[in-house]
């Protein structure tokens, strides 16, 4: 892994170690880059992931998400079923928050079934 590979994992190895006690702390590191700055699509999947959770963790309502897509559309093919059921819970947050009741249940069920 090139230097700059190692310290994109160690600002998403940062924001996910602080993501369950200080979500907002997590935010704050994770509002400091932007998905494009991330090398590899892992990596940009995993930045995705944590800032989704993030913004959900500090109380935003978030109605449209491209990371939340991003992050459920990576991991749906690949990744751990912890992973991929991350991704799919904070996708059905988003259709929560925008009213789509039908998709944010589908979507909890899947995350349910994959944890």
């Amino acid at each position: 892994m090139s230097p700059e590979g190692r310290q994109d994992s160690a600002v998403l190895d940062r924001a996910d170690f602080l993501l369950e006690e200080y979500p907002d702390s997590a935010l704050a590191i994770l509002n400091r880059r932007d998905i494009s700055s991330f090398g590899s699509e892992s990596q940009k999947a995993r930045f995705a992931l944590l800032k989704s959770a993030a913004l959900d963790k500090t109380g935003k309502n978030v109605t449209q998400d491209s990371l939340a897509d991003i992050a459920y559309s990576y991991y749906s093919g690949k990744g751990d079923p912890l992973q991929k059921a991350m991704s799919a819970f904070y996708r059905g947050r988003i259709s929560q928050n925008q009213g789509n009741l039908k998709e944010a249940y589908l979507r909890m069920l899947e995350a349910y079934d994959l944890a």
